[in-house]
């Protein structure tokens, strides 16, 4: 996952000191996650720059959708792989896998959270 941050700047300014006031207090509670940072311009009655940082996250893989929703799935819970007869055996064959074999408690591929995504799997 990756995120893209921008710059952006609000500019409060009126004639009116109690309009001002109201407009000051209702920008900061809207821009409140958002770390905002306050310039009074004294120059200028009743004039502030509020700069903030807004940040948008992009997905590079279905993975990445669920761990921002904080789940996280492993090779054990995956139906791909084959059945695990001996519970002391760690390393299971699974088509999946880039080398033919996966430890079941590494995370589970992207083909599993595609499938999983698109309803076709339950995990276990």
């Amino acid at each position: 996952m990756r995120v893209k941050s921008f710059q952006r700047i609000k500019v409060i300014q009126t004639e009116d000191p109690l309009e001002f006031q109201t407009q000051f207090n209702k920008a900061m509670e809207e821009l409140y996650d958002y770390d905002p940072e306050v310039e009074f311009i004294h120059e200028k009655a009743h004039c502030a720059y509020i700069r903030y940082v807004e940040s948008e996250h992009i997905f590079d893989s279905v993975a990445d959708e669920f761990h921002a929703e904080g789940i996280h799935y492993l090779c054990e819970q995956c139906p791909y792989h084959d059945e695990v007869t001996d519970n002391r055996r760690k390393f299971v064959y699974c088509k999946y896998a880039d080398t033919g074999m996966t430890n079941l408690q590494h995370e589970a591929c992207e083909m599993f959270y595609r499938h999983v995504k698109q309803g076709e799997v339950i995990p276990e």
